[in-house]
């Protein structure tokens, strides 16, 4: 694959991406508009596996809350927890908290640069690391999240049930329209991620990877409501299990209890969340064990 990247095709890929970037990007996320390592932070940890509409309001709400990493080295872990409801996940909260008093402790306070270091901290994965030193610090690095995945396998790793082997050529601007028009077209074969980050180093802007990875992001957000999801060709590629009755229900509404409450049993968070005793006692148990929660020597359970 990646020796059909000739610098033309290239230059034609970046130049598709940042017209309608340039034209209809998502230039209004209040993150974007930042270079604060903290506030990127926050928001890549809020984005994980989080829509953009979801986050908008809670970033801002958090931040106002937390307007610092001190200020969030400081709180208690219960009230961090009830800043982040309704964003579901809430390991990252928990996490974003570990990370705050360990930068505190170990960094002065200050976010470190480097992608290795910002790995090393709490809930920090390869991506986020990445994320953040890209849109905080300006490193030139590919990047690798559900959005960007869309467009690379949709432009680079399928083929047109036309005939033309021009996969841009269904891509120019019609008259009177600023997006590009998508057509349907067929994987050549599930798609692993290495070969993906392979594509996106070698089509990476960088001299502008800030720029860059978010008109790349937005990209491949028009390409998943103008086509059938293009990820599902990816070798990595799982559906999301459905939120009513799952595990993860019962875990938030858990969550959302104990952040008003100092000590409840099992029982009476089960009656006023409606979810079944069995299911909540097998939430506390397990976000027990992941430090969320803890229950004390009469079984009432608390945030840790």
């Amino acid at each position: 694959m990646t020796g059909d990247l000739d610098p033309d095709r290239i230059e034609r890929f970046r130049a598709l991406v940042y017209d309608y970037y340039r034209k209809s990007g998502r230039h209004d996320l209040e993150w974007r508009n930042t270079r604060d390592p903290y506030r990127v932070l926050v928001s890549e940890f809020m984005l994980q596996q989080t829509q953009v509409a979801r986050v908008r309001d809670k970033y801002r709400d958090f931040l106002f809350l937390f307007p610092t990493l001190s200020d969030l080295a400081g709180a208690d872990l219960r009230d961090v927890l009830a800043a982040w409801s309704g964003l579901g996940y809430n390991r990252r909260a928990r996490f974003l908290h570990e990370l705050a008093r360990r930068v505190c402790t170990d960094y002065d306070g200050k976010l470190p640069a480097e992608r290795e270091e910002l790995q090393s901290l709490p809930g920090v994965g390869p991506y986020t690391a990445s994320a953040v030193a890209c849109f905080a610090f300006d490193t030139a690095l590919p990047l690798l999240e559900t959005n960007i995945r869309r467009a690379l396998i949709y432009s680079f790793f399928t083929e047109s049930d036309r005939s033309s082997s021009d996969l841009f050529a269904a891509e120019s601007p019609p008259a009177k329209s600023n997006e590009p028009q998508f057509e349907p077209r067929r994987a050549n074969a599930p798609v692993h991620d290495r070969d993906l980050l392979s594509v996106a180093e070698l089509v990476l802007d960088t001299g502008n990877p800030r720029e860059w990875n978010y008109a790349l992001m937005d990209y491949g957000e028009l390409i998943g409501r103008k086509v059938s999801n293009p990820n599902r060709a990816s070798a990595h590629y799982t559906r999301q299990s459905r939120f009513e009755g799952s595990r993860r229900q019962a875990r938030g509404a858990a969550i959302r209890i104990l952040t008003t409450v100092e000590t409840a049993d099992a029982a009476v968070i089960a009656e006023r969340c409606e979810i079944s005793l069995s299911r909540v006692e097998s939430a506390l148990h397990e976000m027990s064990k992941e430090g969320l929660v803890s229950r004390d020597p009469t079984g009432r359970w608390s945030i840790r």
